[in-house]
């Protein structure tokens, strides 16, 4: 989506460059990517880009995860990693140096709310959904890990769970057991 005033050069630049070499026809995106920061912080976390295909109003499309990757073991997973050996695998929950630390172990958001509703959107209680699938019910489930999650979505968002931890379950799926109030 192009560089949009940014510095720096890459593949959309490149892109650009050759198209308008060739004299063909592009589009770019009539809005700028906005900026998204941890809550309560001035650290940026990722992009919010808009959909291209609406030129007349910004409406976010999609959500470029650039400077903290989302994923359940990142935050969460808890003696996963050996800080000594490797202490960028050391998830956000173990290290306090994380800018999200703070917010995982108190159970407070990593986006700003008024932020979030000043835009029209809040993802951050879907992506919490998906942690809390493959930590609980995929091929990839762990116990303490589901625990944590569910623990971590019940503060924060106000989710409840019918029931706690089952037994793996072949090829992963299972029960839909979340219920989200609010």
């Amino acid at each position: 989506m192009i560089s949009q005033g940014w510095a720096g050069w890459g593949d959309k630049d490149t892109f650009l460059i050759a198209l308008r070499s060739l004299r063909q026809d592009y589009y770019m995106v009539p809005h700028k990517l906005k900026t998204l920061f941890i809550n309560g912080t001035n650290h940026g976390i990722g992009m919010l880009q808009a959909d291209p295909s609406k030129p007349a109003s910004y409406e976010p499309m999609f959500l470029h995860s650039n400077i903290i990757k989302w994923s359940i073991r990142g935050f969460l997973c808890e003696g996963c990693a050996d800080q000594a050996i490797d202490p960028v695998a050391v998830s956000a929950f173990e290290n306090p140096k994380s800018p999200i630390h703070t917010h995982l172990k108190e159970h407070r958001r990593i986006f700003s709310l008024k932020d979030m509703l000043a835009m029209n959107v809040d993802p951050e209680p879907s992506i919490w959904r998906s942690f809390e699938h493959v930590a609980c019910r995929s091929y990839w489930q762990d116990e303490r890990l589901c625990n944590r999650t569910r623990e971590h979505m019940e503060q924060t968002f106000g989710f409840h769970f019918q029931k706690s931890w089952s037994p793996p379950i072949i090829g992963g799926g299972g029960e839909q057991i979340c219920l989200r109030t609010m």
